[in-house]
């Protein structure tokens, strides 16, 4: 048989080896880009994923559907994080149909953008609502059945995993985007109050940066430094697996140009660092 007549290699979509088997996983803000990335990636992993959506409902459940193609659990759930009932709610069904949450993706976050003198008090509010609020609200709920359940080793040796999705802008002062960039800060700073809460362990800062390349959707594959690509299911899985705690997203700062009058004059894609918590429990 010559070359030509062999057929087109066709990869399998799901894995044979499901790292994340036996998890339970929700991602706020699941319905599109990153969100929706990241709850594939979890699903095709091993994981069983509630897809939180504010608005997409249709887009929400087509992102269930997908992750149930891998023989996982998976349901859409409207709740906007910002309300402390609805954060509740989404839980107690949550633990109904899973029993327990081991991975909490934060990623749930807008903008509501205006320059400085003219932003609303409206405006200001709902992004740091959903931003900030909604990223301790839901962190709150997942770090009170972490402690209630403690750590089951047959499933993981972590209690459980929270990332949070934040920006550059958490450091970067952006113009006309007052209220983004202070609810990011305060991302950065929730990140460490969760670590002292579950504090068992040393800090391990890895510094492995990526880059995030967003396309028109916001959906985005991660980037190494070297230009590479990493899929979503090579870099998020092995971030919730058993070794880590608490896992925060980062920047990497670029060297501000001095012939510049500020950091908005400068074309920077969105990049992360890795800085992982709490590594390596003891079981």
């Amino acid at each position: 048989m010559s070359v030509e007549q062999y057929p087109d290699v066709v990869m399998p979509e799901c894995p044979a080896e499901k790292i994340l088997q036996g998890q339970k996983a929700l991602v706020t803000g699941g319905a599109s880009g990153i969100g929706r990335a990241v709850a594939i990636a979890l699903g095709k992993a091993g994981a069983d994923v509630v897809v939180n959506y504010v608005r997409g409902e249709d887009q929400a459940n087509e992102v269930a559907a997908e992750i149930r193609k891998c023989g996982n659990r998976a349901y859409a759930h409207k709740a906007d994080v910002s309300s402390e009932e609805q954060v509740k709610n989404m839980y107690q069904k949550m633990f109904k149909e899973f029993g327990t949450i081991d991975i909490l993706i934060n990623n749930a976050g807008l903008q509501k953008d205006a320059p400085f003198d003219e932003m609303t008090v409206d405006q200001w509010n709902i992004v740091i609502n959903v931003n900030l609020t909604g990223q301790f609200l839901c962190a709150r709920e997942a770090v009170r059945e972490f402690k209630r359940r403690g750590v089951v080793e047959a499933v993981s040796c972590a209690a459980g995993k929270i990332i949070c999705m934040s920006s550059v802008h958490e450091t970067i002062p952006w113009a006309s985007h007052v209220n983004y960039a202070a609810s990011k800060n305060g991302v950065m700073l929730n990140a460490g109050v969760f670590h002292h809460v579950l504090d068992a362990h040393p800090f391990k800062n890895e510094d492995l940066f990526y880059r995030f390349v967003l396309d028109e959707d916001h959906g985005s594959v991660a980037r190494k430094p070297d230009g590479s690509a990493v899929s979503w299911a090579d870099f998020m899985a092995p971030l919730t697996s058993a070794d880590d705690k608490i896992l925060t997203f980062q920047p990497k700062i670029p060297e501000r140009d001095p012939n510049l009058a500020s950091f908005d004059q400068v074309d920077i894609e969105p990049a992360v660092s890795h800085h992982s918590m709490n590594t390596t429990p003891t079981c």
